[in-house]
C-alpha cells in the first residue's frame, strides 16, 4: 500500500466526513423545523380550544332544549286551565283562583321565553367562535402539511447527497493504510475543533496553521504517519 497515497486518501476522507457532517447538521437544523414545531403546538392548542368551545355550545344547546321542554309543559297546562275557565261551571272563588294560576303560568312562559332567547343569542356567538377557531385550525393544518412536504423534500435531497458521499467513502477507506485510518478515526472521536488531517505547506500545518521549524519538519518526515508536533494532526507531506 502506497504510504503517500494513503495520506492523500485520508485527507480526502476527511473532506468527505466533513461534508457528511455538514449535511447531517443541515438536516437537523432546517429552518422549517422550528416553524413546524410551532405550528404543531398551535394545532394542539386550537384542537383543545375547539373541543372546549364545542362542549360549552353543547351545554347551551341542552339548556335550550330543557327550557323549551319545560315551557311546552307549562304552555300545555295553561291551555288546559284556560279551557276549564272558559267551560264555566266554577264558583267565583274557584274562577278567581284559576285566573290567578293562568296568569302565573303566563309569567312562567314569559320567563322561559326570555331564557331561551338569551341562550340562543349565546349559542349564536358560540357558533361564531367555533367557526373562527375551525378556520384557524384549518389554516394551521394547511401550514403543517406544507411544512411537512418541504421538510420531507429537503431531507430527501440531503439524504441523497449523504448517500453519494458515503458511497465515495466506502470506496476510499479500503485504500487507506489501517494504521493511518485508526489514528484518524481515534482523533475524530475526540472533542476537538481542529481538523484531524492537514497538509504541510509553506512550513505550516494545514490543521492548526502553526509554523514548523526545519528541525520539526525533519522530525515529522522521519516517522510514519507524519504528525504535527503542535496539534498532532496527520500531516500530508
Amino acid at each position: 500500500m502506497d504510504d503517500l497515497r494513503s495520506l492523500e486518501d485520508v485527507l480526502e476522507l476527511q473532506l468527505l466526513d466533513s461534508a457528511i457532517d455538514h449535511l447531517l447538521e443541515e438536516r437537523q437544523n432546517l429552518p422549517q423545523l422550528d416553524k413546524f414545531k410551532i405550528v404543531a403546538k398551535r394545532i394542539e392548542v386550537l384542537k383543545a380550544k375547539l373541543a372546549e368551545q364545542q362542549a360549552v355550545a353543547d351545554e347551551t344547546r341542552l339548556q335550550v332544549q330543557k327550557s323549551q321542554g319545560e315551557m311546552n309543559l307549562v304552555e300545555d297546562k295553561k291551555v288546559f286551565e284556560e279551557r276549564r275557565l272558559y267551560a264555566g261551571g266554577l264558583n267565583a272563588k274557584s274562577t278567581q283562583n284559576l285566573q290567578l294560576e293562568i296568569e302565573m303560568l303566563g309569567r312562567q312562559i314569559d320567563t322561559f321565553e326570555e331564557q331561551i332567547l338569551t341562550a340562543l343569542d349565546v349559542r349564536e356567538q358560540q357558533d361564531k367562535d367555533i367557526a373562527t377557531t375551525t378556520a384557524e385550525l384549518s389554516e394551521a393544518e394547511a401550514d403543517f402539511a406544507r411544512l411537512e412536504t418541504e421538510i420531507s423534500m429537503a431531507w430527501r435531497a440531503i439524504d441523497e447527497e449523504v448517500a453519494k458521499d458515503e458511497a465515495k467513502k466506502a470506496g476510499l477507506v479500503p485504500q487507506i493504510d489501517p494504521e493511518i485510518l485508526a489514528i484518524y478515526e481515534d482523533m475524530r472521536s475526540r472533542p476537538r475543533e481542529l481538523p484531524s488531517v492537514g497538509r504541510l505547506e509553506d512550513d505550516s500545518c494545514g490543521a492548526c496553521h502553526l509554523r514548523l521549524s526545519n528541525a520539526e519538519q525533519n522530525k515529522v518526515r522521519s516517522v510514519f504517519p507524519p504528525r504535527c508536533v503542535h496539534c498532532r494532526a496527520i500531516l500530508v507531506v
